[in-house]
């Protein structure tokens, strides 16, 4: 019997509306369409980025058979990103297809990190490993934290992560105090020349090696009696940013710090828990302790690109002065000028990027300018005409070393070939559908490397902190409803 209500005297029919999820009286807010997403891009970013980890893996970064497939897998996966459309979610066992796979990713670094750790283990060696090995453990059970739904969980688990990368840099720098390699030698004596008042990029550095690695290394003629005839060799920024590590007892932990931050940033850049599982994925990227040990200046680089991913997500004001600093931080970063365009709304206009880029350059000169002015021949010098004197290195990995043409030298022009290719194809892409300015860089620098005359770990982790930048930035890709 259907139920009556009475109103003003009037006898109706009661009825009764249940609560809809979509429904709200109050002026309803947009919501998110569940369907589509695009977790195709996000797996392909996943598989560029652990395939090229584990190719840099292989040989320490060197030319190896393996290291040339998994390479040519990263390129494959990379270059499918933009054409890959929205699909609906897929999960299994109650999690997403992108956060299993970058969670079997993650975990494939940290056995491929261990397993060299535990070989070199003796009963000698267990004391000294015991805070390498318990830092990691307590890493890889934060990064498993970060998959729970508690947010508070995830919340402190991230910071834990981060906490135990910085044990095991400092393990590192314990275990080699000293380490022979000449970027060492460049950013310590460098710093060290500069805080005395001198002007590093006129100094004179000593070879370090044996006159056969001397001879592959630099090529002819570039050392002399023992000395090195060009003076610190990168640009004035990372010559700056060693300057409070140099102080505080080892130039490198100016480098662990900028790793620190540039996962923090990319971690917090946007919402949700593939953006920190991506900084994870970057930390512990297995050449890690080569990293730490060898002091490569990449990660300025890196923390850099981070700083101007982060400002364009969260404060956009601020994006065109670290997108300045980013171009100044190594020599070759001003190849990626022409891809700024991808941060601008579109369709591009003169305006905007007038602005944006006036604002980069005045950033970048601001640190740059003081130092070159100082001896703008010996900048040159040191900085510029050296970088074209560099010899062919036959253990890199990249296409050149692995097809071994008869005159090497000759061919270098396939890199700036594949790099003015990658360029236009990514601005084409770019100015019909949206193209993050990460994904940009990946590409460009994946192939500028890949065909260069010389190609090592150091230069492919940068193209991984790119495509973990990427991989953030793709989980926010929604269509509204």
């Amino acid at each position: 019997m259907m139920p009556f209500a009475v109103v003003k005297g009037v006898t109706t029919p009661e009825i009764t509306l249940k609560a809809d999820a979509n429904f709200a009286c109050d002026a309803p807010t947009p919501l998110l369409c569940p369907d589509p997403t695009p977790w195709p891009s996000q797996c392909a970013l996943i598989v560029s980025a652990v395939t090229l980890a584990m190719a840099i893996h292989v040989n320490a970064g060197t030319l190896a058979p393996k290291a040339i497939a998994l390479l040519s897998v990263s390129i494959v996966a990379l270059f499918a990103v933009p054409f890959l459309p929205a699909r609906r979610p897929v999960r299994v066992g109650g999690v997403s297809l992108p956060h299993l796979l970058l969670g079997l990713g993650v975990l494939a670094q940290f056995l491929a990190i261990l397993r060299p750790v535990m070989q070199m283990t003796t009963r000698s060696t267990f004391d000294e490993l015991i805070p390498l090995l318990v830092s990691i453990g307590f890493a890889l059970i934060a990064t498993s934290l970060l998959f729970l739904k508690n947010r508070l969980c995830a919340a402190l688990a991230f910071p834990c992560v981060i906490g135990a990368y910085l044990i095991c840099g400092m393990w590192a720098f314990y275990q080699v105090p000293l380490p022979v390699i000449d970027v060492f030698v460049f950013q310590n004596d460098g710093v060290a020349k500069l805080l005395d008042g001198a002007n590093p990029y006129a100094m004179r550095f000593p070879d370090i090696y044996t006159p056969t690695k001397s001879a592959l290394y630099y090529g002819p003629g570039v050392s002399v009696a023992g000395w090195l005839q060009y003076g610190y060799p990168y640009a004035p920024l990372t010559l700056l940013a060693g300057v409070p590590g140099y102080l505080a007892g080892d130039v490198r932990y100016s480098n662990l710090a900028a790793m620190a931050v540039a996962a923090l940033l990319i971690g917090y850049a946007r919402p949700g828990r593939i953006s920190k599982l991506a900084a994870v994925l970057l930390l512990f990227t297995p050449p890690m302790l080569l990293l730490f040990a060898n002091a490569w200046t990449e990660p300025f680089v890196i923390v850099m690109l981070a700083a101007t991913w982060f400002c364009h997500c969260r404060r956009p004001r601020y994006m065109p002065w670290m997108l300045g600093l980013f171009l100044a931080s190594k020599q070759y970063a001003i190849l990626a000028m022409p891809l700024c365009l991808l941060l601008l709304d579109r369709p591009w206009r003169i305006a905007p990027l007038v602005r944006m880029i006036w604002r980069a350059a005045a950033a970048g000169l601001i640190v740059s300018l003081p130092l070159i002015l100082w001896d703008t021949r010996a900048f040159a010098h040191s900085a510029l005409l050296w970088q074209f004197r560099q010899p062919f290195r036959a253990d890199s990995l990249s296409y050149l070393a692995w097809l071994r043409p008869a005159n090497p030298l000759q061919w270098t022009w396939v890199a700036f070939a594949a790099m003015f290719a990658t360029m236009a194809f990514v601005l084409a892409i770019g100015r019909r559908k949206r193209l993050p300015f990460p994904v940009g860089v990946a590409m460009l620098f994946m192939m500028f490397f890949a065909f260069n005359k010389q190609a090592f770990a150091n230069y492919y982790y940068f193209v991984i902190s790119a495509l973990c930048i990427a991989l953030a930035e793709y989980d926010t890709q929604q269509r509204p409803a």
